[in-house]
């Protein structure tokens, strides 16, 4: 009796010894540490401790060498919870513990594709992993994928992995993109240029037998073209029935005439004007467009005909070809226009004075912007004149091209530019400013800081001041420290901002001119100081958050905030949500103004109820380029409201644009 009683007791003590050993084998001896961790990543129910047991295997393994058995158990293991696990923290980790153990093969490959349409965190360690280690047949998987999903958020992931795929799957891709070029275009618009010898490949492919091959290669030719000696050898397709592949042989040629193909380019002029368009570009190209085929085309009804047969007529003396020419300027096309004014200008002086004369007289700002474009190289006084001109006066356009004009000319403007500065008009001084500053020469700078000293209008004393400030010229500094002192406010914040950009010296000085009685001088001392988190400038600005009016309450908020005053940007952005359009838009600027300081907030309110407020979030994200918020930024595709969605499409691209 006793010996069954105490057999009895052995067997139930064995039992328990078993169950402790598989329920809780990191309490027994038996086991490694290694082991103890991922045991207990396995089994222990609060997934806090099963993040803390992967960290501590992560701890024994980095940088130390394991047994290949040990290893192999381990993938294993970590392979289930990447798979498994109901956390998704958890996966991730234990997908980056993946990473860190080298796995690359099918397996990896195969629980990354998965991650793709899981959470943000482990789909961000599939995006950046599996360009690197996916193989031809996942590459053909993910193809497959991004054809049939909707979601998307996960479209978004699998464009942004696909656009780095490797030249081996593009026939692939290019038959797809042939069935169906609107689902493709986003990975076609992404796509990295091909090698030179690869689009030779590209060339061969287009030959071949396989129609959607071919129209999908053709379109990816148009975008990287072969080298001439390789576009010539698409001759064959020019002759097609087709008139898609037709336009796409042309448009390449295009891109990359040759000499050999300049017969089937003669012929393209009788084409449809898609085609003659393409046709016309690659003879101008090759220097081989006659003047008898310029006149022709200078009065076809399509207008990118019109205006390469402008060019074409730009070394004839024929007295109708200018005549041609002239009637050209007026054309309803900008780019007719442009082209005609190109032609004009390469005549001489005669030439030149007709489109000077056209510019001046033309009221329709694109053609305006057209006219100017031509002519902003010439080095000539007449044009440096309408480019200083057209800097203040034109609309954006003119500005823009203006400004590259200018800057092109260097110092050979400076003799026009010294003479606007004496003219009794304030904005064409303030647009010799902008004028000097394109040019950055050692010259043009004396004539910034002459300005300076002698101009009778603050505005533009203090304009040239700050372009000095710009390049750190100290003789603007007293300049400036005047400015503030003396200045209306928005004049003497500006002059204060200026002084901030010399360092120390500018922040002592500051720091003396903030004790004036005067409130403007204190008030744009304290914005510009507050960039130094400096105590006295944040308790002026503080005071001041509370007795303005809102527009004033936002620029001030807005200075806070840049010094890293949380509390200011948090208000800025509560103000994304206001019902007023103008008071979301300042608002949207002051944290643009801000910068990447406000991008974790900006971030969390992209998980607010509020409409508005996710909408005007995401645009500012968007405008800041903050990449770390592209995840959030593609859940948003997916939100009941429209504006929500389209600010978070438009974030995107933004995003990818920065790319």
């Amino acid at each position: 009796m006793k010996k069954n009683w105490a057999l009895g007791l052995t067997v139930i003590l064995i039992l328990v010894l078993v169950a402790i050993f598989i329920w809780s084998p990191n309490h027994l001896p038996f086991f490694s540490p290694l082991e103890r961790s991922i045991n207990k990543a396995l089994r222990a129910r609060d997934p806090k401790e099963r993040l803390s047991a992967l960290m501590e295997f992560q701890n024994l393994v980095k940088g130390k060498l394991i047994s290949t058995e040990k290893r192999n158990w381990a993938i294993t293991k970590l392979f289930w919870i990447a798979e498994n696990d109901s956390d998704e923290r958890v996966r991730s980790v234990a997908i980056n513990l993946l990473r860190l153990l080298g796995e690359k093969g099918t397996e990896m490959q195969k629980t990354l594709v998965k991650a793709l349409e899981r959470s943000p965190q482990e789909s961000t360690i599939a995006v950046e992993l599996l360009p690197q280690i996916a193989t031809e047949p996942i590459w053909l998987e993910l193809i497959d994928l991004y054809e049939h999903q909707k979601d998307p958020t996960v479209r978004d992931r699998l464009k942004r992995v696909l656009r780095q795929m490797p030249n081996s799957v593009w026939d692939e891709f290019c038959k797809r993109f042939a069935r169906n070029p609107k689902i493709w275009q986003p990975i076609f618009e992404g796509l990295n240029p091909p090698t030179f010898s690869f689009r030779a490949t590209l060339v061969k492919w287009a030959l071949s037998g396989d129609p959607e091959l071919r129209k999908g290669v053709l379109m990816l030719l148009a975008k990287f073209p072969p080298p001439p000696s390789e576009s010539e050898k698409l001759k064959p397709l020019a002759k097609s029935k087709d008139f898609t592949l037709r336009f796409l042989v042309f448009s390449i040629w295009a891109n990359s005439p040759s000499r050999s193909i300049i017969g089937e380019l003669r012929k393209g002029l009788n084409a449809k004007p898609e085609i003659a368009y393409f046709a016309s570009s690659a003879l101008l190209k090759l220097g081989a467009l006659s003047r008898e085929e310029g006149r022709k085309l200078i009065v076809h009804p399509y207008a990118p005909l019109r205006a390469q047969g402008a060019l074409a007529l730009s070394s004839s003396k024929s007295i109708k070809d200018w005549q041609a020419l002239m009637r050209a300027l007026k054309d309803p096309d900008p780019e007719v226009v442009r082209n005609a004014a190109i032609a004009l200008i390469a005549k001489g002086s005669s030439g030149l004075s007709i489109v000077l004369s056209a510019y001046e007289n033309e009221k329709a700002p694109e053609k305006r912007a057209a006219i100017l474009s031509a002519m902003a190289k010439m080095s000539h006084p007449k044009v440096f004149a309408t480019l200083v001109r057209a800097l203040k006066f034109g609309d954006w356009r003119e500005k823009s091209i203006a400004l590259s004009g200018i800057s092109f000319h260097g110092d050979k403007a400076l003799p026009s530019l010294e003479q606007l500065i004496r003219s009794q008009n304030k904005n064409e001084r303030l647009a010799v400013i902008d004028a000097l500053n394109a040019i950055r020469s050692q010259r043009a700078l004396k004539i910034l800081l002459k300005i300076c000293l002698s101009d009778p209008d603050e505005q533009v004393r203090c304009d040239a001041a700050l372009t000095l400030s710009n390049y750190g010229v100290k003789e603007a500094m007293p300049i400036l420290a005047d400015l503030v002192q003396k200045g209306s406010l928005s004049t003497a914040t500006a002059a204060a901002m200026g002084l901030t950009r010399y360092g120390d010296e500018g922040r002592k000085l500051l720091r003396e001119i903030i004790k004036s009685e005067r409130r403007e001088t204190r008030l744009a001392a304290a914005r510009a100081l507050v960039t130094f988190n400096d105590s006295l400038a944040l308790e002026i600005l503080r005071q001041q958050v509370n007795t303005e009016d809102l527009a004033q309450r936002i620029s001030t908020l807005q200075f806070l905030a840049r010094s890293g005053d949380e509390k200011a940007i948090r208000e800025l952005i509560g103000l994304l949500s206001h019902d007023e359009p103008v008071i979301r838009l300042r608002a949207r600027l002051s944290l643009y103004a801000v910068g990447k300081q406000a991008v974790p907030i900006l971030i969390q309110a992209l998980d607010s109820t509020n409409s508005k407020l996710k909408a005007e979030a995401a645009l500012v994200l968007g405008a800041l380029k903050a990449t770390e918020a592209r995840e959030k930024l593609a859940m948003l595709l997916k939100d009941e409201e429209h504006q929500v969605r389209e600010a978070a499409q438009m974030a995107l691209n933004r995003l990818e644009s920065s790319n």
